[in-house]
């Protein structure tokens, strides 16, 4: 069993633009994105599924020896933001 492990997910592609109502905030969500992905060395932003593989992994049986750690799935982004 693995104890104390955290998931620190990155920018996620997900509905919740759609659910912004004023254009100003939609357009500032976009060039969010754009700037985010930019700056990964994917050049993209994350999907629910590459969080998902994530979390399956540690629950697997490969990760039995894990323990105390932070699984940051951001696609790089993290070492490449100013």
């Amino acid at each position: 069993m693995n104890l104390w492990i955290l998931n620190s997910p990155g920018y996620i592609e997900s509905h919740t633009v759609d659910e912004i109502g004023d254009t100003v905030a939609k357009e500032n969500y976009k060039k969010l994105i754009e700037t985010v992905a930019n700056a990964a060395p994917l050049k993209r932003i994350g999907e629910p599924l590459d969080i998902a593989k994530g979390i399956v992994f540690l629950s697997s049986i490969d990760a039995h020896f894990i323990t105390g750690a932070n699984l940051v799935i951001d696609g790089g982004v993290i070492y490449n933001l100013p």
